[in-house]
C-alpha cells in the first residue's frame, strides 16, 4: 500500500513538472497577472503615501491607535482580501488551464479568466472564508491553520471545475478528498513553503543594503511576483493532478493470468 502510493506521488510530481515544461508561458502567466494588479496597487498606495509624507513622521502604532474602530476594521479586511484573492485568483486561473490541458482542449489564460467570471460572487465569499479560517488557525500556535490549508486546498479547484451551486460544497468536497492524500498535499506546501522562505529572505536581505527606497521597493514587488507566480504554478498544478486522480480513478489492470 505505501508503495502504490509512492508511485502515485512520483507520478504527480513527473506529469506535474511535465506539463509545466510544455506550457510554461501560459501557466505562469495565468498565475503571474492577480499578483502583478496587487503589486501595482501597493506600489501606488506606497510611493503616493511616500511622497505625502516623510519617514520620520510615521509610526504604525500612531496611526492604528489614532483610527476609529470602522477604520480598523477596514484595515483588517483589506489584510483579509490581500492574502487571500490574488492568491486564489492566481490558483484559480492555473487550475483551470491544467485542467483543460487535462482534457485535451487549448489552454489559453483567457478562457480560465472566462471560467472564473461565471463564478466570480461565489469565488470572493469562498476565499474569504477560507482565508478567514486559515488566518484564525494560524493564531493558535501555526499547525491548526497549517491542516485547514491542506484541508481546504481543493475548495477552488472545485468550485472552478465543478461549479458546485451550494456555497459550503467545494469546503465540503475538499476536506473530504485532501484527507484521502492528507501527506501529499501537506508536502507540497511544506516544500513550497520552505523553498519561498529561504530564496525571499537571500534576495530581500541582500536588495535592502545595496538598493535605494524607491528602486528597493520596485525591484522587492518585482521579485515578490515572480516568486509567489512560480509557487503558485507549480502547487496549483500538483494539486489539480492530485484532485484529477482522486475523480478519475484509473481502474486496476486485471492479471491475464489469473483470468485464464
Amino acid at each position: 500500500m505505501r508503495d502504490s502510493i509512492s508511485t502515485q506521488e512520483k507520478s504527480i510530481v513527473r506529469r506535474s513538472f511535465t506539463l509545466i515544461h510544455e506550457r510554461f508561458a501560459v501557466l505562469f502567466a495565468a498565475a503571474a497577472w492577480p499578483y502583478a494588479v496587487t503589486a501595482l496597487c501597493f506600489l501606488a498606495v506606497g510611493f503616493s503615501y511616500r511622497l505625502l509624507h516623510s519617514p520620520a513622521d510615521y509610526d504604525p502604532r500612531e496611526v492604528w491607535t489614532s483610527m476609529a474602530p470602522l477604520q480598523k476594521f477596514g484595515v483588517i479586511f483589506a489584510y483579509l482580501v490581500s492574502i487571500s484573492i490574488p492568491g486564489d485568483l492566481a490558483k484559480a486561473s492555473v487550475t483551470s488551464s491544467v485542467w483543460e490541458d487535462l482534457q485535451g482542449n487549448p489552454v489559453r489564460v483567457r478562457d480560465a479568466l472566462s471560467k472564473i467570471r461565471h463564478v466570480l460572487g461565489r469565488f470572493v465569499v469562498l476565499s474569504l472564508t477560507v482565508g478567514f479560517a486559515q488566518t484564525v488557525g494560524s493564531a493558535f500556535y501555526l499547525f491548526p491553520g497549517l491542516i485547514l490549508m491542506v484541508l481546504f486546498s481543493l475548495a477552488i479547484p472545485v468550485l472552478v471545475i465543478e461549479h458546485p451551486e451550494h456555497f459550503f460544497a467545494p469546503i465540503r468536497r475538499s476536506w473530504d478528498l485532501a484527507s484521502k492524500r492528507f501527506g501529499t498535499i501537506f508536502s507540497a506546501y511544506a516544500i513550497i513553503v520552505l523553498l519561498v522562505g529561504m530564496i525571499a529572505f537571500a534576495i530581500f536581505g541582500t536588495v535592502a543594503n545595496l538598493l535605494s527606497w524607491w528602486s528597493g521597493l520596485l525591484v522587492g514587488w518585482t521579485l515578490i511576483v515572480v516568486i509567489l507566480s512560480l509557487a503558485t504554478m507549480v502547487l496549483a498544478t500538483v494539486l489539480t493532478h492530485i484532485y484529477h486522480d482522486l475523480t478519475h480513478p484509473v481502474p486496476p489492470i486485471s492479471n491475464p493470468a489469473s483470468v485464464l
